[in-house]
């Protein structure tokens, strides 16, 4: 029944609104809420489909509800309106805040200003009052409105900017055709001087555009031929195909009891290397290459293969699998027919590739060692103690031996004449002044150690005393070295003038440890009378309305707490206290 009154109520004012009263003035309801139209896209061409969305928000509660969605239906399409939507909600008992709804259009013909509108119109909404007593009454209310507008045309320009296609009329694309895959290789043997391409873009508006004259005439090397396809809607995308032609001399030629043995089949490209087989992944645009490395492309075995290639090194790597499924980059060297594997050692800043050097030194022998976390085959001579030599090639592409110092953990380029390795030479220095340095090396680390500290005055002025005697240590061991053929009195002097600073760096030291430990039991005290001072502050904040007595009896609890050694500092922190408190 009530229901029907509301619908009776809501047609009644809708007739009110035709009949002008006399000597009164239409006066617009406040707005309690908004309907809106949201469409799920702007722009839109022929065929293509719309969501439209109504939605309702009040901040007071609805009884009932209706209007109309008016569009135009010979641009929009939906078999269930012809141009207008009538909706009409009838909510709960105690009325509704919020209300939703979705319709479907399908775009038939385009307007002649390509823009065409969703309207809402004949609003019509009931508000539910309740007077002091809880009784029922209703009143006419007013939503704003907030109407679409889309824009239709009848084509929308594509942005497609993908290749179908890439094909030549020789040699083999690397890796296969992907769209998605920008940047190809092929390679040419040397009887081919030219090549002839053509590139489809997958969207017929799309237009495919390079240069051809790079393609003729082609020389000995690298050519790269860029590929830009430019989209409908003016958005680009850029394919890279290097065309590698080989020189002459480096078309496979047949050898005789080569170092490895490759092996083919249709799919797969084979090679043993010390008795164990590996697969050649002959696509390796997916893999990550090591820093300083671009792509590019290698013959090998008739065969065209993906290789990294590092133009300062001049190193070619390619990437191995064994039976196990285990794959690593391997340095390939074509003049030698070989591999071995990619290794790289860092030392500080710089970075040796691990390599296998063509002549072992005299009188030494193979050692594995780990350095800096990697496992280096080292080579070990009986003439030098704790040497390590291996065989590298650095940053600039220099082959060289390097000593690792095992005693130290230093790396140092060596140098060769004929079969040996020659290293600086050893100094005549006594083993005290050998201990003394590397005591004076451990201070100096001790010493940089302590630059954090908050008291850091004490150790500054330890750290310059360190420094000064170290440039007379350092002094002395240069004059030894350099005079290691004076007199022995001369010497025996000089040792006994080392024992002496090495007694005066042991004293600072023993300054340093004694300054640090006060340093702590000050810290500590610091932080122990700081908490005593924090209770008791804590105390005094919380417990205002405790009686004095009380009030030291919490504190004599708290005291019993600390530590003994302490608690006199803490029992004059109290008397401190009680003399406070009664005064």
């Amino acid at each position: 029944m009530k229901k029907i009154l509301n619908k009776i109520l809501i047609i009644i004012c809708m007739i009110s609104l035709f009949i002008p009263v006399a000597g009164v003035k239409n006066a617009k309801a406040e707005d309690v809420g908004t309907i809106s139209i949201s469409v799920d896209k702007t722009e839109l061409e022929k065929g293509e489909t719309v969501r439209i969305t109504v939605s309702l928000n009040s901040s007071v509660p609805i009884s009932d509800v209706m209007f109309e969605i008016r569009y135009d239906n010979k641009v929009f399409e939906n078999s269930s309106y012809a141009g207008i939507i009538n909706i009409d909600v009838d909510g709960p008992q105690e009325g509704f805040t919020t209300y939703q709804a979705s319709y479907e259009f399908k775009v038939i013909s385009v307007p002649g200003n390509n823009s065409s509108s969703f309207i809402i119109e004949n609003l019509q909404a009931i508000e539910i009052i309740k007077d002091e007593e809880g009784k029922e009454n209703y009143k006419e209310v007013s939503f704003g409105l907030n109407n679409s507008t889309v824009r239709v045309i009848d084509h929308k320009a594509s942005s497609n900017a993908n290749l179908a296609s890439i094909n030549l009329s020789t040699g083999y694309l690397w890796p296969e055709f992907n769209p998605n895959t920008t940047v190809y290789a092929v390679g040419l043997d040397y009887s081919i001087t030219s090549l002839n391409m053509t590139a489809i873009a997958q969207d017929g508006a799309a237009k495919v555009t390079f240069d051809s004259s790079l393609l003729k005439d082609l020389k000995v090397g690298q050519t790269d031929v860029k590929i830009t396809v430019t989209a409908e809607n003016g958005a680009t995308k850029t394919y890279l195909l290097q065309v590698v032609r080989y020189d002459k001399k480096a078309e496979p030629e047949s050898q005789t009891n080569p170092p490895t043995e490759p092996q083919t089949t249709p799919n797969t490209l084979s090679v043993t290397i010390s008795g164990k087989q590996y697969n050649i992944m002959r696509d390796i645009s997916r893999v990550p290459l090591p820093s300083g490395f671009e792509l590019s492309v290698e013959r090998y075995s008739e065969s065209d293969v993906g290789v990294a290639v590092n133009n300062t090194t001049k190193l070619t790597l390619m990437y191995l699998t064994d039976n196990d499924g285990n794959a690593d980059f391997f340095i390939y060297d074509k003049a030698k027919n070989t591999f071995s594997k990619y290794v790289t050692l860092t030392d500080t800043q710089l970075e040796y590739v691990l390599l296998t050097p063509d002549k072992l030194l005299e009188n030494t022998k193979s050692v594995k060692l780990d350095i800096n976390g990697v496992n280096v085959t080292t080579y070990v001579s009986d003439d030098v103690a704790d040497i390590y030599f291996f065989y590298a090639m650095n940053g600039k592409g220099e082959k060289n031996w390097y000593g690792y110092d095992a005693k130290e953990g230093t790396i140092q380029r060596m140098y060769t004449s004929g079969g040996n390795v020659n290293v600086p030479a050893e100094s005549d220095e006594s083993e005290e002044l050998s201990d003394l340095k590397l005591q004076n090396s451990k201070l100096q680390r001790e010493v940089a150690s302590l630059k954090g500290s908050k008291k850091a005055t004490y150790r500054l002025i330890a750290a310059i005393v360190l420094a000064v005697l170290c440039f007379a240590l350092a002094g002395i061991v240069f004059y030894m070295s350099a005079k290691n053929k004076k007199k022995e009195e001369e010497y025996n002097d000089l040792v006994d003038s080392s024992i002496a600073i090495k007694k005066q760096l042991d004293e600072t030291l023993e300054l340093v440890a004694a300054t640090d430990e006060k340093f702590r039991k000050e810290r500590e005290a610091e932080e122990k009378e700081a908490e005593i001072q924090s209770r008791i502050e804590r105390e005094e904040q919380e417990e205002k309305s405790i009686s004095d007595d009380v009030l030291k009896s919490e504190i004599d609890k708290a005291l019993e707490k600390l530590s003994s050694a302490n608690r006199e500092d803490a029992v004059n922190i109290k008397f401190n206290m009680d003399d406070d408190l009664f005064k």
